[in-house]
């Protein structure tokens, strides 16, 4: 039962995950990792300078209605 469970979620994360078009899917978030003074990375760059960028589910990557 463990094995079958652990392969829908494993489908639902790969192939069935939620974008602009649709709210339905499993919605994955990531987070960035804690940059504190005194890390090697500290004064790291944000990879998402555009405030656009965030939640932006897939939109940038659309290919319909570009105009």
């Amino acid at each position: 039962m463990t094995y079958i469970v652990s392969l829908f979620v494993w489908y639902n994360i790969k192939y069935n995950r939620t974008n602009w078009e649709r709210n339905q899917g499993l919605f994955v978030k990531y987070s960035l990792p804690d940059i504190l003074p005194g890390d090697e990375r500290y004064p790291a760059m944000d990879t998402r300078p555009n405030p656009e960028d965030f939640f932006d589910k897939g939109f940038k990557n659309r290919k319909v209605f570009l105009d």
